[in-house]
């Protein structure tokens, strides 16, 4: 079931924290985890310790958008999702995630600018 493999996976990931607790894609998981339970606080929790080891880390800027976006608030992703696309300029998803939330704030010009440089 559903409720059985996030049960087992929060476990992997329990057990790779005994293994490596300065690992940031632990916490990254974990936070992840805890945001598919819509667990907030445990997400932002998870969320802290990741940046505390590695803030520039992709995985770790990803969560941080992912967190406000799963709230609605999109103009707090927007700074997150803007440092994913300068650490990584070539990567559509990053920038369609950016333009996702750049529609959610209804800056459709950013938005269009964005989708426009996937395209081609």
């Amino acid at each position: 079931t559903g409720m059985q493999q996030w049960e087992d996976a929060k476990k992997s990931y329990t057990r790779a924290l005994e293994l490596d607790a300065n690992n940031p894609l632990v916490y990254v998981g974990l936070g992840n985890l805890a945001m598919i339970q819509r667990d907030f606080v445990a997400t932002k929790k998870y969320y802290d310790q990741a940046a505390a080891i590695d803030a520039a880390l992709p995985k770790v800027i990803t969560l941080e958008g992912d967190l406000a976006a799963a709230q609605g608030n999109f103009k707090a992703a927007i700074p997150a999702y803007e440092r994913l696309v300068k650490t990584r300029p070539e990567n559509i998803m990053y920038r369609t995630v950016l333009a996702w939330s750049y529609t959610n704030v209804d800056e459709f010009k950013k938005a269009q600018e964005l989708i426009d440089r996937v395209l081609t």
